[in-house]
């Protein structure tokens, strides 16, 4: 079975803005560092940021990062989503395709 981070999908948060659950889906701080989606699930929390670009640069993980430092959450927790195709992990994150469920 996939893990937690794998199974969220677009669907996922399609849907739970349809039936009207409002909490924010995403997070910025007073810096400007900011995290597209957060979802809490069973009380622990997943930061999942979305990048277009095909090509990884390390800049892309500042605000995941910035965002383990303030929340306390662990690399594990937060999943970068970009325009590539290859699913890796870096800096203890995973990195995921677009296209990827």
């Amino acid at each position: 079975m996939n893990s937690f981070k794998e199974r969220v999908s677009a669907e996922g948060i399609r849907r739970a803005t349809l039936l009207g659950d409002d909490r924010p889906l995403n997070w910025r701080d007073r810096t400007g560092s900011e995290i597209d989606v957060v979802i809490e699930e069973a009380g622990a929390l997943f930061a999942f940021e979305i990048k277009s670009g095909k090509t990884l640069a390390s800049s892309m993980f500042d605000g995941l990062r910035r965002w383990q430092q303030i929340s306390g959450t662990p690399p594990e927790a937060s999943t970068l989503v970009y325009g590539g195709d290859e699913r890796q992990t870096r800096h203890g994150m995973a990195v995921r395709p677009w296209f990827a469920q």
